[in-house]
Parts: C-alpha cells; sequence; structure tokens
C-alpha cells in the first residue's frame, strides 16, 4: 500500500507537532539541569562542604546527552519543515494533473455524445 501525499502531509504535520513538543521538554530540561550545576558550583566557592556533598548535582554528561539529542532533533525538524511544502507541491500538483485529466474524458465525452445521434 503507497501513502498518498495527503496521508504523507498528515504524518509530516504531527511529527512536527510531537517532535517540537519534544524539542521544548529536551531544552527546558537543559536549563534545569544547568541552572542546578550552576548552582553547585556557586555553593562549592563558598565551601568545601558543598564539593563534598554534591550527590544531587546532574553529571555534565546527561547535559551533553540531552544536547546532543537537542541537536538531533532541531535537524529532524529542519527536515520536516523542508519537506511539508514539497509534499504540499507534489500533491497540487497531482491534484491539478487529475483535474485536467476529468476535463480531457469530459471533453472527449461530449465530442462522443455529439456524434451519437
Amino acid at each position: 500500500m503507497t501513502l498518498t501525499n495527503f496521508e504523507k502531509l498528515k504524518i509530516l504535520r504531527d511529527q512536527r507537532e510531537d517532535r517540537t513538543k519534544e524539542l521544548s521538554e529536551i531544552t527546558q530540561k537543559i536549563k534545569e539541569l544547568q541552572k542546578k550545576i550552576d548552582e553547585q558550583r556557586y555553593l562549592e566557592g563558598l565551601s568545601p562542604y558543598y564539593s563534598m556533598n554534591n550527590k544531587n548535582t546532574p553529571a555534565p554528561e546527561e547535559i551533553s546527552k540531552l544536547k546532543e539529542e537537542k541537536t538531533i532533533l532541531e535537524q529532524l525538524i529542519s527536515t520536516i519543515d523542508t519537506e511539508i511544502p514539497a509534499t504540499l507541491k507534489m500533491a497540487q500538483h497531482l491534484n491539478e494533473e487529475n483535474i485536467h485529466l476529468e476535463k480531457t474524458v469530459d471533453e472527449g465525452t461530449a465530442r462522443k455524445a455529439s456524434f451519437d445521434f
């Protein structure tokens, strides 16, 4: 089974919405983790006590992983944003071809009917 261009457009639009939401959540998570790290660094500058008790501080690798995921999502959204107009253009082109074919068939039927007296 082949997807129609209109089905493809729906999929692309749904995916864009979902991935944009996911990107927003990851961006928020990065900000929260970065704030915790910055707070911990500040506290560590005040006293060595905070260096010894930093169990709740997120690992920098966690932020790196999220940033990598964020970059991949941004690229995906960009790809989807490019694909939507291309698919829409293709759908419109095929629709115009179908209208032209229908018109040609209708004209041919009308001509044939004029000879069927």
